[in-house]
């Protein structure tokens, strides 16, 4: 399948016009926070990191 060049810079300005501004980030960078609001994250990173070590491997045997 081809599609042209001027069709494909059409979707784009469409895509453009529509999309809407950049999404604000809901947590601040890992470098932005103190110690202490790092070592407060912690236990929720190791959590996520937790689940998603097990459904990896609920899987294999």
């Amino acid at each position: 399948m081809n599609i042209c060049t001027e069709c494909v810079d059409l979707a784009a300005s469409i895509v453009a016009e529509y999309r809407p501004g950049p999404a604000e980030l809901r947590m601040p960078m890992w470098g932005e926070l103190s110690d202490a609001e790092m070592l407060e994250r912690l236990p929720r990173v190791v959590a996520v990191a937790n689940q998603v070590e097990a459904e990896r491997f609920s899987g294999e045997e």
